[in-house]
């Protein structure tokens, strides 16, 4: 209870502190979304900036771990949070203004390992995967229980690579990059099979965020979908992998 008051307190205190915008609480999850040097990149910033643009609405970007900006969504009255995947458990969470791309979850081994192409084939292998990510409790539902939940998908690709773990489950947007960045060459990589339905990554924000802004912001997230400005986004991550 204590540490839901304080995120309480330090939300309003940094939502007064933007009047005139929102706070986006987001997590270091590249190329969802990501800060290099102070600047904030990614697939879902780039959608905002764009939105920011039209609408001009200014998105103020602060970026958290991935759990605490979650919690710090939901006790605020007015901030937004990405790169959040809908689910069922979710649901009540959050205001869930527009859903921003797709993706899919899939598992990568080293490349020497052998090819991973049903479930059994994980049954004696050590799977890591982000802690509050979707996959962590479907891992479990599948029947998996050798699962090592990790704070950041970069301790993840470094703990494959040293063979902390065997198997890693990422979205198939991010693994490369990630890899890249903290633990080699993507070429010592194999990626088996995806896992899990397709998920869409969403723009939510707290219960309390105002309706009339909710509707400006998902009319311009629907624009840019028709115009297919997200389409060429993602495609420009996309080949960058």
């Amino acid at each position: 209870m204590k540490k839901i008051l304080a995120f309480a307190f330090l939300s309003c205190f940094l939502l007064r502190a933007v009047a005139g915008g929102f706070v986006v609480n987001a997590a270091n999850l590249p190329p969802f979304c990501y800060e290099i040097n102070g600047k904030p990149g990614g697939i879902a910033i780039e959608i905002l900036d764009q939105v920011g643009q039209t609408t001009g609405i200014d998105f103020r970007y602060r970026f958290l771990p991935w759990i605490r900006a979650q919690l710090e969504t939901q006790v605020a009255n007015d901030a937004l949070v990405i790169p959040l995947t809908r689910l069922e458990e979710r649901e009540r969470d959050y205001e869930w203004i527009a859903p921003l791309f797709e993706y899919r979850f899939v598992i990568v081994t080293k490349i020497n390992a052998p090819p991973i192409r049903t479930l059994d084939d994980l049954q004696s292998l050590t799977i890591g995967v982000l802690r509050g990510n979707p996959m962590e409790a479907r891992l479990l539902q599948m029947g998996l229980d050798n699962i090592r939940s990790v704070k950041s998908e970069d301790d993840l690709a470094r703990q494959l690579r040293t063979g902390l773990i065997d198997a890693w489950v990422v979205a198939d947007l991010a693994a490369k990059q990630i890899y890249r960045r903290t633990a080699g060459t993507p070429d010592e990589l194999r990626f088996s099979m995806k896992i899990g339905d397709p998920m869409w990554v969403y723009l939510a924000a707290s219960r309390g965020f105002p309706i009339s802004e909710q509707r400006r912001i998902a009319m311009a997230v629907a624009q840019l979908h028709r115009t297919g400005a997200i389409d060429r986004i993602v495609d420009k991550y996309r080949a960058q992998q």
